[in-house]
């Protein structure tokens, strides 16, 4: 639901504001009294709004996901290219590699913002909206790519519209209604047309119910 406090919470835990009430733990230490390069080396934030007008070459864009990983003043060397280039390789964006960030669309930018945050390597990735300018073929690629990652043991924390993802991706879900956690626990358990009408009404139904075949994911 907008304005339900999704981006907020992830704000929070990315560590963006500094003032609230509560605490946010991060390996037992309050993420508030952590340095941010130090909170870097563990979170990494793909935000929902991409607005990297720059022109920045997109290869050396990526290799900022390097930047724990580069003592400051040095270039990447040459195993770093190679890695920064096989992980563009899994998003499948090798064709992009050359050009500048203001000649790419909206999608391609978010694309290439996940796998930055996929290079940076950390246990944890926040992802706002990830699939949310990314076409059909796009969304399914981005969605196996977070289930391989959790596969390596990553922890991934994602906002999400769409409650079929969540099925897809068979994960742990929060559902948020005006700030506050309406119901938690695994997705097919949790996510059903009775809890979803208490967030947006009635407007909810299952496909059996609709004249048409809903459009979906396979398995993958």
């Amino acid at each position: 639901l907008n304005g339900c406090g999704k981006t907020t919470l992830l704000k929070l835990l990315a560590n963006s504001f500094r003032k609230y009430e509560g605490k946010i733990l991060l390996n037992g230490e309050k993420i508030n009294d952590m340095k941010p390069e130090t909170i870097s080396k563990y979170i990494s934030f793909v935000p929902q709004l991409i607005n990297d007008n720059n022109d920045y070459n997109v290869l050396d864009y990526l290799t900022f996901g390097l930047v724990n990983s580069i003592k400051f003043y040095n270039s990447p060397s040459l195993e770093q290219i190679k890695y920064v280039k096989k992980i563009a390789g899994k998003f499948e964006i090798e064709h992009l590699l050359d050009k500048k960030m203001n000649q790419l669309s909206g999608g391609e930018k978010q694309l290439i913002n996940i796998c930055l945050a996929v290079i940076q390597n950390t246990p944890i990735i926040l992802m706002d909206e990830p699939t949310s300018a990314l076409d059909l073929n796009n969304q399914y690629l981005i969605m196996n790519i977070i289930k391989n990652l959790v596969s390596e043991g990553k922890t991934i924390i994602l906002t999400m519209h769409n409650p079929n993802i969540c099925l897809y991706l068979d994960s742990y879900v929060l559902l948020l209604k005006e700030g506050e956690v309406l119901n938690a626990g695994k997705a097919k358990d949790i996510i059903n047309v009775e809890t979803l009408k208490q967030i947006y009404g009635d407007v909810i139904t299952t496909s059996e119910e609709l004249n048409y075949n809903e459009i979906t994911f396979k398995k993958s």
